[in-house]
């Protein structure tokens, strides 16, 4: 919705400072590619972070200490 709605807005702000052409163009792949990064990295990471966590029983895990 950002990625929307920041040209017409900084185009007007350049235009008061003297530029007068300005154009502010994303494709979906800059929009869309770095959240999938972000998931695929946050996945792969608590993939490998689970591997180190000891295995227990559900029992174990809900008896009070």
């Amino acid at each position: 919705m950002s990625a929307v709605g920041t040209d017409p807005i900084v185009a007007v702000l350049m235009r008061m400072y003297g530029m007068s052409n300005f154009s502010f163009q994303t494709a979906l792949g800059g929009i869309v590619l770095p959240g999938v990064v972000i998931a695929l990295l946050f996945t792969v990471f608590a993939c490998l972070a689970c591997g180190k966590i000891k295995r227990a029983r559900l029992t174990e895990l809900m008896q009070a200490p």
